[in-house]
């Protein structure tokens, strides 16, 4: 089981790598793992319990979609693991957008999914995407679809919701070229980590989301 302590541990930065479709669902049972032997205590506010809900919801989800051989290859789905001491403390799935549809121009989100008591690493798989899509020359412009409860997070990072829903979630839409809460860098783009953002994040022990 991966500690506080461990996640805590400033001297100890994240790693996010690419991975093979097989490695993401080893990853996601670690993850699962780890999750499943958290002190039940953590779950007695509702906001805890919802968020833990979702936690299994989102993960239940990947593990069958996945699963399935047919689903996923690495011409529309690309795997990404981030890790703190060789430990996945995060999954995302990010799926390019398509050269030959007009309808959908945006490079997406599909899942992602951040160990319980995370210390931002939801931000920075988000930042990963950004970059990424940038590279791919698609101006870092990301959508993805919110639970509810996760708007407001994803408005910190620059989402804005849109008049699309899938699944009781909402679309929302990320230019970072538009948004106040991102920097153009030489190296790309960077989040604002302003000290409102991180006291706002630091609520929310439980960064479980389906996107």
């Amino acid at each position: 089981m991966i500690t506080n302590r461990e996640l805590n541990d400033l001297n100890s930065p994240a790693n996010i790598r690419e991975v093979s479709k097989a490695q993401m669902l080893v990853n996601l049972n670690q993850i699962k793992t780890n999750e499943s032997q958290c002190e039940m205590g953590a779950f007695q506010d509702p906001s805890e319990i919802n968020r833990h809900n979702t936690f299994i919801k989102t993960s239940t989800s990947i593990q069958d979609i996945y699963s399935n051989e047919q689903i996923g290859g690495l011409q529309k789905h690309r795997y990404f693991v981030c890790s703190v001491q060789g430990k996945p403390v995060g999954i995302m799935i990010f799926i390019p957008a398509s050269p030959a549809s007009s309808s959908e121009p945006d490079d997406k989100i599909g899942y992602m999914l951040t160990y319980p008591s995370g210390q931002g690493y939801g931000g920075l798989l988000i930042e990963y995407a950004v970059n990424l899509s940038v590279s791919l020359n698609h101006s870092g412009r990301l959508i993805l679809n919110a639970e509810p409860y996760s708007k407001p997070i994803y408005e910190h990072f620059g989402f804005t919701p849109t008049d699309q829903s899938f699944l009781g979630t909402t679309t929302m839409r990320l230019t970072p070229a538009n948004s106040n809460k991102w920097i153009s860098t030489p190296n790309g783009y960077k989040l604002k980590r302003s000290g409102s953002l991180g006291n706002y994040l630091s609520s929310f022990n439980w960064r479980c989301n389906i996107l």
